[in-house]
């Protein structure tokens, strides 16, 4: 929550109006620098004390993760169209964290409850 202002209200109207102006490429560079900075933090501290042998079992769900919760948000956004792009925006947003976040779920079941850290969850 920290890094919200920045991350968010800063570049929130460069990202909004940037598309009605003219300007797509300043709303879309935007939005790549806002990923790219939240994307580094929750990486930063999400990795930390992570051991170097769950490192590639890590990349490797989330990289399964980030496919399919993306092909799943696209197929949202194109399914229907909307008179508000924003509508369109928020159901793939939406629909790619549900998959994101259910791939993960899966994937941990799969592996049995083993942690990132290298212990046993507790169920």
């Amino acid at each position: 929550m920290r890094w919200a202002l920045l991350l968010f209200f800063v570049p929130a109207l460069a990202v909004r109006y940037g598309v009605n102006f003219g300007t797509p490429l300043i709303a879309v560079a935007a939005a790549l620098v806002v990923f790219l900075a939240a994307a580094g933090c929750a990486l930063r501290e999400a990795l930390a004390d992570l051991r170097r042998s769950r490192l590639a079992l890590w990349a490797v769900q989330a990289a399964v993760a980030l496919l399919v919760g993306g092909a799943a948000g696209y197929a949202a956004v194109r399914m229907m169209t909307d008179q508000y792009y924003e509508a369109g925006l928020l159901r793939g947003v939406s629909v790619c964290f549900a998959v994101i976040v259910a791939v993960c779920a899966l994937t941990d079941h799969w592996l049995g409850g083993v942690t990132l850290r290298g212990g046993r969850a507790l169920n």
